[in-house]
């Protein structure tokens, strides 16, 4: 299945893959997953409420060319999916490419998400209007960390996140 979408403009673009990012989480939610679905339930709270995400196209103007949001967790309750001390870790990237002259791939919003390090699903959204992205192999990105934080998930589970920012100079 391709993720792989043309876009309008930008902020078509950036909604389209927090949608991706939320669809996969609705999908994992019904699978045997390392991720439980209280976690996974809260996990799409965050996202759909994350301006880091959700606003992603905005933050080009800032230079933010590529937004990380990590979680992980460990269970404290077993299932008949997850023992207790099991951990999961999972991660969604977001990103702004304009390809150099001469390549075949379109500007686009990128993402990938990864699932204990794994990658589980990469998608584009081609978009001409934009004008600045990632700059490619050997290019250093200013690092900029985001929110961080953990909470108890209602059935004592725990989780951590944390988002961190790249700006191109």
């Amino acid at each position: 299945m391709s993720f792989d979408q043309d876009a309008p403009d930008l902020a078509t673009a950036n909604t389209m893959v927090v949608k991706d990012f939320q669809n996969y989480l609705e999908k994992m939610k019904t699978v045997r997953a390392p991720v439980p679905p209280g976690a996974t339930k809260a996990i799409i709270e965050k996202v759909l409420n994350s301006s880091y995400l959700t606003n992603f196209h905005r933050n080009l103007t800032d230079r933010i060319v590529q937004v990380d949001f990590s979680l992980s967790g460990t269970i404290v309750q077993g299932t008949s999916v997850n023992c207790v001390g099991d951990t999961w870790r999972l991660k969604f990237t977001i990103d702004a490419d304009v390809p150099p002259t001469g390549s075949k791939q379109k500007p686009h919003i990128g993402y990938e998400i990864s699932l204990d390090g794994a990658k589980k699903q990469v998608g584009h959204k081609f978009c001409n209007s934009l004008s600045i992205g990632r700059p490619g192999l050997g290019v250093n990105l200013i690092k900029h960390d985001g929110e961080d934080s953990s909470m108890i998930l209602p059935n004592g589970d725990t989780m951590e996140w944390a988002f961190v920012r790249w700006r191109v100079q």
